[in-house]
Order: structure tokens, then sequence, then C-alpha cells
């Protein structure tokens, strides 16, 4: 029904039988299923809150790869900035409006605030050392139940490695609250 990249933790749903699979894809695929991720970027965003609409498409120059093209498909990605610490980088809440493959790294990379960690599409510097893997996570997870229909939420809380990430860095602002 969905997937999550290689090396991103998190909460991912399976069904058990075929109408329940049949449901639920048809959930993620009218977009009404709500996924929220988190995710630490290099730099310090210019808005607390912001909407990237941008299409993307297979990179010309790497099959491998994604990338916005003029010619790719709608992709809309919304942010919030949770935390900024002195080290530049951001701590973001990430919502998707479309599931493009890679899209949240693809469009953070486009708009110049790459995932820490992520070698593909990941800054090349020296920052990425010092990650264990791509710093982005499937914190939230909610659509309607197939057989009652009612609103189910689910949430996964951070992996040790994540944890530890953000224990090493050092917040703007003291008195920012945590995750």
């Amino acid at each position: 029904m969905h997937r999550l990249d290689q090396d991103t933790s998190g909460v991912m749903v399976v069904g058990k039988t075929e109408s329940v699979v049949l449901d639920l894809m048809n959930q993620f695929k009218d977009r009404s299923v709500s996924k929220k991720y988190l995710a630490l970027v290099k730099g310090i965003l210019p808005k607390k809150r912001g909407e990237i609409n941008a299409p993307i498409g297979r990179s010309t120059h790497d099959r491998k790869k994604f990338t916005v093209r003029q010619d790719g498909k709608p992709s809309v990605t919304r942010y919030r900035v949770l935390e900024t610490y002195h080290e530049n980088y951001s701590l973001l809440e990430v919502t998707l409006l479309t599931g493009r493959t890679h899209q949240i790294r693809v469009h953070f990379r486009y708009l110049g605030f790459p995932l820490l960690g992520d070698a593909v599409y990941g800054s090349k510097g020296t920052e990425n050392k010092n990650f264990p893997r791509q710093m982005l996570h499937a914190w939230k997870l909610s659509f309607q139940h197939p057989s009652s229909n009612s609103k189910m939420e689910f949430e996964a809380p951070l992996p040790p490695d994540f944890v530890s990430a953000l224990e090493r860095l050092t917040p703007s602002l003291p008195s920012a609250p945590r995750i």
C-alpha cells in the first residue's frame, strides 16, 4: 500500500486481508491518509511554515534519482519548523500532500536544505559523517478504519539514533520544546 525510503524509520500500515488492502490502497490513492514526518535538515529555513509545490520526475542524469522537473508529476509538501540549532540545522514537521518517490528528500534538496545524513540527496560535506543515516522519520499516520470507518491514528517514537543526533545539538532557543 505504501512504503518508506530505505533508511527512513517510522510507522507503516499493513493490511491482513485483500479487502482491507484494497480499501487502504484507495485511501492512499485519494490522499485521505495523513502522513507526517520529522526531518532534520541543513540550514535555517527563512519561514516557520511553508509549502513546496514543485513537480518531481526521474533525473535525466541518474535513473536511480529523482529531481524537480517541469514535466514531472505534481508534488506538494508542507512543513513547519519545530526547532532550530546553533549548528545551522532545523528540525521540521513535514506533511506529504502527495506521495512521490523520495519526495521529502528531493523537495528539501531543491530548496537548498538537504536532509542530514542523506548519502543520495544530501550535502557532500562533513555533516553527513555525523549522522548514521538520513534523518527522516515517519512520525504519524492516520486513516479511516476499513471496517468501522472510525479514524485511526498511529505514532512511532523517535528511534535511538535520531534521539542521539538531536541530543548532540544545541537549540537556538533554550526554552524550545523537545519532541
